[in-house]
């Protein structure tokens, strides 16, 4: 059973991209993939902001961290507005994907 519907920005991701449909595995999968995806637009965002030093220092110290853990308490510390960021990013994430899935519905 299909449970993707027509795609609207006020859908959270799960319903949009019909995780539902896939098995526990599956979708633990797409969920750290679209993490990652929307971390790198976090950090991209974070870092544009930054000196070339202070990115510089940011990337040495996320690179040495053993853990997501220590990774976010890293970027905690030199991004002070990160929830903020992950909240709007993900967001933009989202909305991208329905536009995405809306326009290829219409195509349909």
């Amino acid at each position: 059973m299909n449970t993707v519907t027509s795609p609207t920005q006020d859908q959270d991701l799960g319903t949009l991209l019909g995780l539902a449909d896939l098995d526990p595995a599956e979708q633990e999968i797409m969920l750290a993939r679209i993490g990652e995806l929307v971390m790198e637009s976090v950090m991209i965002r974070a870092m544009s902001e930054m000196t070339d030093e202070e990115a510089e220092t940011v990337s040495k110290e996320v690179a040495a961290c053993a853990d997501a853990a220590s990774i976010a308490e890293t970027l905690a510390k030199h991004i002070p507005n990160i929830d903020d960021l992950i909240i709007e990013e993900s967001n933009a994430f989202r909305e991208e994907c329905a536009d995405l899935l809306q326009k290829v519905d219409l195509a349909s």
